[in-house]
């Protein structure tokens, strides 16, 4: 078996350039998915189709060359040749494909992601294909209608989107084409630096707040409705939580508004770069930071006994929920399968309270505060747990396995896929 990324390039599989040339943060959230492969003697090639770019990040880009398709197609060769150097890619041990037409559907898994806009041939291949849920909520018509098209379609998502509603809303018939992938980790810079007892007794509250304008999510939820529910009502009651929580959330509208506030010493580039510029130039160029990126986050979960960071409403974890375990704090979670499927359980090694309950989650909170050699053991136990499965070698081995699965099945005419990360 083979697992083939289509354009890794543009889906946070690596450093991608357009991050790289501007200095914008990113998160390499699923590099593990080859860079673990060699290691455990598994196949993991490259499809580049010219369809994507990590420059869809900006209206400029999505405005002029991502409408021309020929000249796409040239941009983006250009960008995934810098994008494996970049990244140090070894051609020997991942192979580069342009048409999923060089693929084999009896040997090859391909995963496509739904970060961009999907233009792509490859809903015509006849094998198999994954279609990760990162951010759906971002495009979820076009991804659902590209689902629509597979021969042989399932979901993959880092929560229990099965039996979410805004998920069944838009993938009629596929909960039972979900497969739960864990978030993992990356483990050297997450660590516990300070003892539990020497830390405050609260709970860290963290995250970036949007609230998103996709034509599927505000038909849905409504306008102005944010994607985290609890960390809106956090942000929004941070003054009466202050015995309970360190809140570290920030809308990014007022954010970005802050940043975009003229100020007396401003020369004449900068106050016209805040003026007529897109966010990314201001902390590109500027050299700016949005205010979630000016603290040193490891500092944070280890300063504190507990740590929140609220979950998407549309059935999607944070991906932060085993950072802060590596460092030796307490996720507080919602009360849901996301957690409880994959071996979270209350008050064994996570603190489970109501979803949008801020009255629950304040109460959970106070009642642990009174309780530190309970919490003490919550702590070591989430962190064993993380450590003993979730850690990206392990995560990589057991999606692995279960695919080795899902293709066997699929050359015997009954395609199943199993999901070895849910504990029953």
């Amino acid at each position: 078996m083979r697992l083939v990324i289509l354009n890794p390039h543009a889906n946070q599989c690596g450093n991608m350039v357009f991050n790289w040339l501007f200095r914008f943060p990113q998160h390499q959230k699923y590099t593990y998915l080859w860079r673990e492969a060699p290691a455990q003697g598994r196949e993991v090639a490259f499809l580049a189709d010219g369809t994507q770019s990590s420059f869809y990040q900006t209206t400029l880009f999505e405005k002029t060359i991502a409408r021309v398709p020929i000249l796409l197609k040239l941009c983006t060769s250009l960008e995934f040749w810098l994008w494996k150097r970049l990244n140090a890619v070894n051609s020997q041990q991942h192979a580069s494909y342009i048409s999923h037409m060089q693929l084999n559907p009896d040997e090859d898994i391909v995963l496509v992601f739904g970060f961009t806009d999907f233009n792509s041939t490859v809903c015509d291949y006849k094998g198999i294909v994954l279609v990760h849920l990162s951010h759906y909520h971002l495009r979820t018509e076009k991804i659902a209608n590209f689902f629509s098209r597979l021969s042989y379609g399932f979901v993959v998502a880092e929560g229990d989107v099965a039996r979410n509603d805004y998920f069944t809303h838009y993938f009629p018939g596929a909960s039972s084409k979900t497969y739960l992938l864990p978030f993992t980790f990356e483990g050297k810079r997450f660590k516990r630096k300070q003892p539990f007892q020497q830390r405050k007794n609260t709970c860290f509250a963290c995250g970036p707040m949007s609230v998103p304008s996709s034509a599927a999510y505000v038909q849905y939820y409504g306008r102005g409705t944010a994607l985290n529910p609890m960390r809106q009502a956090l942000f929004d009651n941070q003054d009466k939580t202050q015995d309970t929580l360190a809140t570290y959330i920030y809308p990014h509208a007022v954010a970005v508004e802050k940043m975009r506030k003229i100020q007396p010493g401003d020369s004449a580039f900068t106050r016209v770069v805040k003026r007529a510029f897109p966010a990314w130039v201001l902390t590109s160029v500027l050299g700016y930071k949005l205010p979630y990126y000016s603290f040193n986050i490891v500092e944070k979960y280890n300063q504190h006994m507990m740590f929140c960071t609220p979950e998407e409403r549309t059935g999607i974890p944070s991906m932060k929920l085993f950072e802060g375990i590596l460092c030796g704090s307490i996720l507080v979670g919602i009360d849901d399968p996301m957690y409880t499927l994959i071996g979270f359980q209350d008050g064994v090694n996570y603190i489970a309270y109501k979803d949008a309950n801020l009255k629950d989650l304040v109460a959970k909170i106070t009642y642990y505060q009174n309780r530190p050699q309970e919490l003490e053991r919550i702590a070591t136990s989430g962190y064993e747990l993380v450590m003993s499965r979730f850690t990206p070698a392990r995560v990589a081995e057991v999606f692995w396995q279960d695919l080795e699965g899902l293709l066997e099945s699929f050359r015997r005419g009954r395609v199943k896929l199993n999901c070895s990360f849910i504990q029953h």
